[in-house]
Protein backbone atom coordinates (compact mmCIF):
# COMPACT_ATOMS: atom_id res chain seq x y z
CA UNK A 1 0.00 0.00 0.00
CA UNK A 2 1.68 3.31 -0.86
CA UNK A 3 1.93 6.07 1.94
CA UNK A 4 -1.31 7.54 2.62
CA UNK A 5 -1.87 11.25 3.15
CA UNK A 6 -3.41 11.17 6.30
CA UNK A 7 -5.77 14.33 8.23
CA UNK A 8 -7.27 14.35 11.62
CA UNK A 9 -10.84 14.36 12.88
CA UNK A 10 -12.88 15.58 15.93
CA UNK A 11 -15.57 13.53 17.12
CA UNK A 12 -17.00 14.35 20.20
CA UNK A 13 -14.60 14.24 22.31
CA UNK A 14 -11.97 11.89 20.54
CA UNK A 15 -9.48 12.04 17.70
CA UNK A 16 -8.88 10.11 14.65
CA UNK A 17 -6.08 9.61 11.87
CA UNK A 18 -7.56 9.02 8.58
CA UNK A 19 -6.98 9.21 4.78
CA UNK A 20 -7.48 12.68 3.11
CA UNK A 21 -10.44 13.56 1.23
CA UNK A 22 -12.72 11.48 3.29
CA UNK A 23 -16.65 12.26 2.56
CA UNK A 24 -18.16 12.66 6.12
CA UNK A 25 -21.65 12.72 7.91
CA UNK A 26 -22.92 11.97 10.83
CA UNK A 27 -25.38 9.48 12.72
CA UNK A 28 -26.80 10.17 16.22
CA UNK A 29 -25.36 13.01 18.01
CA UNK A 30 -26.87 13.77 21.71
CA UNK A 31 -25.04 16.66 24.00
CA UNK A 32 -26.22 16.37 27.50
CA UNK A 33 -29.17 19.04 28.07
CA UNK A 34 -29.86 19.36 24.51
CA UNK A 35 -31.54 16.35 23.88
CA UNK A 36 -31.34 13.10 22.08
CA UNK A 37 -32.33 14.02 18.72
CA UNK A 38 -30.01 16.67 16.81
CA UNK A 39 -29.29 17.72 13.45
CA UNK A 40 -27.66 20.66 12.05
CA UNK A 41 -27.75 21.81 8.47
CA UNK A 42 -26.93 25.25 6.62
CA UNK A 43 -29.70 28.08 6.91
CA UNK A 44 -28.48 31.56 5.71
CA UNK A 45 -30.53 33.59 7.73
CA UNK A 46 -33.29 32.46 10.75
CA UNK A 47 -36.18 33.03 8.16
CA UNK A 48 -35.67 29.64 6.97
CA UNK A 49 -36.34 27.96 10.23
CA UNK A 50 -39.61 29.98 10.70
CA UNK A 51 -40.14 28.17 7.28
CA UNK A 52 -40.07 24.89 8.71
CA UNK A 53 -40.98 25.55 12.12
CA UNK A 54 -44.93 27.21 10.55
CA UNK A 55 -45.31 24.35 8.30
CA UNK A 56 -44.48 21.61 11.47
CA UNK A 57 -47.17 23.92 13.51
CA UNK A 58 -49.97 23.26 10.18
CA UNK A 59 -49.19 19.39 11.02
CA UNK A 60 -49.59 20.05 14.47
CA UNK A 61 -53.10 21.76 14.25
CA UNK A 62 -55.02 18.67 14.47
CA UNK A 63 -57.62 17.30 17.21
CA UNK A 64 -56.68 16.24 20.07
CA UNK A 65 -58.62 13.32 21.98
CA UNK A 66 -58.77 14.61 25.01
CA UNK A 67 -59.57 18.61 23.86
CA UNK A 68 -57.22 21.45 22.29
CA UNK A 69 -54.82 20.34 19.64
CA UNK A 70 -51.76 17.74 19.13
CA UNK A 71 -49.57 21.36 19.22
CA UNK A 72 -49.67 22.57 22.38
CA UNK A 73 -47.51 25.66 22.93
CA UNK A 74 -45.34 27.79 20.67
CA UNK A 75 -42.31 29.92 22.01
CA UNK A 76 -40.31 32.43 20.09
CA UNK A 77 -37.23 34.05 20.84
CA UNK A 78 -36.96 32.94 24.38
CA UNK A 79 -33.66 32.42 22.92
CA UNK A 80 -32.26 34.54 20.20
CA UNK A 81 -33.27 33.24 17.13
CA UNK A 82 -34.82 30.44 18.74
CA UNK A 83 -38.41 28.70 18.07
CA UNK A 84 -39.73 25.87 20.51
CA UNK A 85 -42.71 23.64 20.04
CA UNK A 86 -44.09 22.22 22.73
CA UNK A 87 -46.93 19.41 21.29
CA UNK A 88 -48.27 15.78 22.18
CA UNK A 89 -47.49 12.97 19.72
CA UNK A 90 -49.91 10.77 20.97
CA UNK A 91 -53.65 12.02 20.27
CA UNK A 92 -54.61 9.88 22.91
CA UNK A 93 -52.11 11.04 25.96
CA UNK A 94 -51.35 14.09 28.32
CA UNK A 95 -49.88 13.78 31.24
CA UNK A 96 -47.03 15.71 32.88
CA UNK A 97 -44.12 14.69 29.90
CA UNK A 98 -44.33 16.35 26.56
CA UNK A 99 -42.50 16.32 23.77
CA UNK A 100 -40.20 19.26 22.38
CA UNK A 101 -38.93 20.46 19.37
CA UNK A 102 -36.37 23.23 19.42
CA UNK A 103 -35.16 25.27 16.77
CA UNK A 104 -32.31 27.45 16.72
CA UNK A 105 -30.03 29.67 14.29
CA UNK A 106 -26.49 30.86 14.91
CA UNK A 107 -24.24 32.14 12.14
CA UNK A 108 -25.23 30.47 9.12
CA UNK A 109 -26.10 27.01 11.15
CA UNK A 110 -29.62 25.66 11.74
CA UNK A 111 -29.83 23.26 14.99
CA UNK A 112 -32.48 21.29 15.73
CA UNK A 113 -33.07 19.13 18.69
CA UNK A 114 -35.61 17.24 20.04
CA UNK A 115 -36.63 15.69 23.42
CA UNK A 116 -39.11 15.07 25.90
CA UNK A 117 -39.94 17.73 28.48
CA UNK A 118 -42.41 18.58 31.25
CA UNK A 119 -45.96 20.54 30.44
CA UNK A 120 -46.01 22.17 33.71
CA UNK A 121 -45.66 26.08 32.68
CA UNK A 122 -42.81 26.46 35.83
CA UNK A 123 -40.66 23.75 34.83
CA UNK A 124 -40.92 25.18 30.60
CA UNK A 125 -39.26 28.32 32.15
CA UNK A 126 -36.61 26.08 33.50
CA UNK A 127 -36.13 24.23 30.28
CA UNK A 128 -35.80 27.00 28.25
CA UNK A 129 -32.89 28.35 31.03
CA UNK A 130 -31.08 25.47 30.54
CA UNK A 131 -31.07 25.50 26.95
CA UNK A 132 -29.98 28.94 26.54
CA UNK A 133 -27.16 27.90 29.12
CA UNK A 134 -26.07 25.18 27.10
CA UNK A 135 -26.34 26.57 23.83
CA UNK A 136 -24.48 29.64 24.72
CA UNK A 137 -21.94 26.88 24.69
CA UNK A 138 -22.00 26.15 21.13
CA UNK A 139 -19.67 27.32 18.17
CA UNK A 140 -19.37 27.45 14.63
CA UNK A 141 -16.78 25.41 13.37
CA UNK A 142 -15.77 24.10 10.58
CA UNK A 143 -15.96 20.01 9.61
CA UNK A 144 -11.51 20.06 9.87
CA UNK A 145 -10.74 22.22 12.61
CA UNK A 146 -10.03 21.20 16.11
CA UNK A 147 -10.45 23.11 18.69
CA UNK A 148 -7.99 24.16 21.23
CA UNK A 149 -10.58 24.36 24.77
CA UNK A 150 -12.03 20.92 26.30
CA UNK A 151 -15.41 20.03 24.60
CA UNK A 152 -17.91 18.24 22.33
CA UNK A 153 -16.91 17.88 18.61
CA UNK A 154 -20.22 17.50 16.64
CA UNK A 155 -21.67 18.54 12.90
CA UNK A 156 -19.83 21.72 11.82
CA UNK A 157 -20.63 22.98 15.71
CA UNK A 158 -18.61 22.40 19.39
CA UNK A 159 -20.04 22.43 22.51
CA UNK A 160 -17.59 24.03 24.97
CA UNK A 161 -16.58 22.62 27.92
CA UNK A 162 -15.30 19.51 30.30
CA UNK A 163 -17.70 16.99 30.68
CA UNK A 164 -19.41 16.61 33.72
CA UNK A 165 -19.14 13.32 35.95
CA UNK A 166 -22.11 11.52 34.54
CA UNK A 167 -22.41 13.23 30.85
CA UNK A 168 -25.01 11.87 28.82
CA UNK A 169 -22.50 12.44 25.01
CA UNK A 170 -23.05 10.03 21.88
CA UNK A 171 -21.88 10.86 18.64
CA UNK A 172 -21.62 8.84 15.55
CA UNK A 173 -19.12 9.42 12.72
CA UNK A 174 -19.75 7.93 9.34
CA UNK A 175 -16.20 8.17 6.31
CA UNK A 176 -16.26 7.31 2.89
CA UNK A 177 -13.17 7.85 0.73
CA UNK A 178 -13.00 8.66 -2.98
CA UNK A 179 -9.64 7.07 -3.00
CA UNK A 180 -10.52 3.69 -1.83
CA UNK A 181 -13.72 2.91 -3.36
CA UNK A 182 -16.42 0.78 -1.35
CA UNK A 183 -14.15 1.35 2.40
CA UNK A 184 -16.67 2.68 5.03
CA UNK A 185 -15.76 3.33 8.26
CA UNK A 186 -17.89 4.33 11.31
CA UNK A 187 -16.79 5.32 15.24
CA UNK A 188 -19.00 5.34 17.26
CA UNK A 189 -19.01 6.95 21.50
CA UNK A 190 -21.31 6.32 24.23
CA UNK A 191 -21.12 7.54 27.72
CA UNK A 192 -22.82 4.46 29.41
CA UNK A 193 -23.53 3.53 32.80
CA UNK A 194 -22.42 -0.32 33.60
CA UNK A 195 -22.37 -2.02 30.37
CA UNK A 196 -25.21 -4.80 29.69
CA UNK A 197 -24.12 -6.17 26.98
CA UNK A 198 -22.41 -8.84 25.96
CA UNK A 199 -18.51 -7.93 24.54
CA UNK A 200 -17.51 -8.19 21.25
CA UNK A 201 -15.68 -11.60 21.04
CA UNK A 202 -18.39 -13.08 23.63
CA UNK A 203 -21.23 -12.53 20.95
CA UNK A 204 -18.90 -13.55 18.16
CA UNK A 205 -18.10 -16.55 19.76
CA UNK A 206 -22.14 -16.98 20.32
CA UNK A 207 -22.92 -16.65 17.16
CA UNK A 208 -20.00 -18.75 15.34
CA UNK A 209 -22.72 -21.80 15.26
CA UNK A 210 -24.29 -19.27 12.80
CA UNK A 211 -21.38 -17.93 10.81
CA UNK A 212 -21.18 -21.59 9.59
CA UNK A 213 -24.50 -21.38 7.74
CA UNK A 214 -22.91 -18.13 5.93
CA UNK A 215 -21.07 -19.43 3.05
CA UNK A 216 -17.40 -17.97 2.81
CA UNK A 217 -17.29 -16.34 6.07
CA UNK A 218 -14.00 -16.66 7.83
CA UNK A 219 -12.29 -15.15 11.01
CA UNK A 220 -9.19 -14.21 10.44
CA UNK A 221 -8.23 -12.75 13.95
CA UNK A 222 -10.53 -12.94 17.21
CA UNK A 223 -8.60 -11.36 19.72
CA UNK A 224 -8.15 -8.25 23.09
CA UNK A 225 -6.50 -5.44 21.91
CA UNK A 226 -5.36 -2.68 23.92
CA UNK A 227 -5.73 0.65 22.05
CA UNK A 228 -4.12 3.53 24.48
CA UNK A 229 -5.71 3.26 27.46
CA UNK A 230 -8.64 1.17 26.05
CA UNK A 231 -8.29 -2.15 26.69
CA UNK A 232 -11.13 -3.59 23.85
CA UNK A 233 -11.55 -6.73 21.61
CA UNK A 234 -10.84 -6.71 18.22
CA UNK A 235 -12.73 -9.15 15.03
CA UNK A 236 -11.70 -9.05 11.64
CA UNK A 237 -13.49 -11.58 9.07
CA UNK A 238 -13.45 -12.07 5.23
CA UNK A 239 -16.40 -12.79 3.68
CA UNK A 240 -16.46 -14.68 0.20
CA UNK A 241 -19.87 -14.64 -1.89
CA UNK A 242 -20.27 -17.71 -4.53
CA UNK A 243 -18.74 -15.99 -7.14
CA UNK A 244 -15.56 -15.43 -5.53
CA UNK A 245 -15.97 -11.88 -4.52
CA UNK A 246 -13.76 -10.78 -1.11
CA UNK A 247 -14.52 -8.78 1.43
CA UNK A 248 -13.35 -7.80 4.74
CA UNK A 249 -15.07 -6.72 7.96
CA UNK A 250 -13.03 -4.82 10.80
CA UNK A 251 -14.86 -4.43 14.65
CA UNK A 252 -13.24 -2.71 17.58
CA UNK A 253 -14.98 -2.52 20.60
CA UNK A 254 -13.98 -1.06 23.95
CA UNK A 255 -16.83 -1.29 26.20
CA UNK A 256 -16.11 1.53 28.22
CA UNK A 257 -16.55 2.88 32.25
CA UNK A 258 -19.43 3.52 33.58
CA UNK A 259 -20.48 7.53 33.74
CA UNK A 260 -17.09 8.77 32.61
CA UNK A 261 -17.37 10.64 29.04
CA UNK A 262 -13.10 10.51 29.11
CA UNK A 263 -13.74 6.46 28.77
CA UNK A 264 -17.27 5.91 26.90
CA UNK A 265 -17.54 3.07 25.07
CA UNK A 266 -16.07 3.37 21.79
CA UNK A 267 -17.21 1.13 18.66
CA UNK A 268 -14.65 1.76 15.50
CA UNK A 269 -16.04 -0.29 12.44
CA UNK A 270 -14.46 -0.95 8.55
CA UNK A 271 -15.76 -2.33 5.93
CA UNK A 272 -14.51 -2.96 1.90
CA UNK A 273 -17.29 -3.27 -0.31
CA UNK A 274 -19.78 -1.12 1.36
CA UNK A 275 -22.67 0.46 -0.84
CA UNK A 276 -23.70 -2.72 -2.58
CA UNK A 277 -25.49 -5.75 -2.19
CA UNK A 278 -21.69 -7.48 -2.21
CA UNK A 279 -18.82 -6.26 -4.15
CA UNK A 280 -14.93 -6.67 -4.66
CA UNK A 281 -12.74 -5.48 -2.49
CA UNK A 282 -10.45 -2.75 -4.12
CA UNK A 283 -8.19 -3.40 -1.46
CA UNK A 284 -6.51 -6.53 -1.06
CA UNK A 285 -6.01 -8.44 2.14
CA UNK A 286 -2.34 -6.09 3.57
CA UNK A 287 -3.60 -2.98 2.31
CA UNK A 288 -7.11 -3.41 3.60
CA UNK A 289 -5.13 -4.36 7.20
CA UNK A 290 -2.81 -1.18 6.46
CA UNK A 291 -5.12 1.27 6.44
CA UNK A 292 -7.16 -0.70 9.95
CA UNK A 293 -3.73 -0.07 11.57
CA UNK A 294 -3.44 3.28 10.50
CA UNK A 295 -7.20 4.41 11.97
CA UNK A 296 -7.36 2.45 14.79
CA UNK A 297 -4.50 2.94 16.61
CA UNK A 298 -4.47 6.72 15.60
CA UNK A 299 -7.85 6.89 18.02
CA UNK A 300 -7.40 8.70 21.25
CA UNK A 301 -9.22 11.61 23.91
CA UNK A 302 -8.38 14.67 22.30
CA UNK A 303 -6.76 16.53 25.35
CA UNK A 304 -6.91 20.80 25.17
CA UNK A 305 -3.58 22.34 23.79
CA UNK A 306 -2.09 24.25 26.89
CA UNK A 307 -2.23 27.56 26.75
CA UNK A 308 1.37 29.78 25.37
CA UNK A 309 2.93 30.50 29.24
CA UNK A 310 2.75 34.45 29.92
CA UNK A 311 6.18 36.08 28.98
Amino acid sequence: MQTVELMTLPAGRFLNNVPKGAAISWGRQHIENLGPYMDVFQASDPKELKTIVDEEITKLRTPHNKGGLLIEKTITDAIKNSFLLYYWSSPSYKGDLIDLKCYLWKEGWGFYFKSEAHSNPVKIIHTIKTLAENFNNVFIRPPLEIPAEPGFCFENAFFKGEPTKDSNEHIALHLRFPAYPGVFIRLTTDCVGEPYWDSLLTRHAKNKGNLKLVFGTRTLRAQERTVGPYHGEELIQRVRDGIGKVNYHFMWEYQGLADDAKSPALLLEMVTGHGTLFSQSKLSRQEAYALWEIVLESLRYRDPVPKASEP
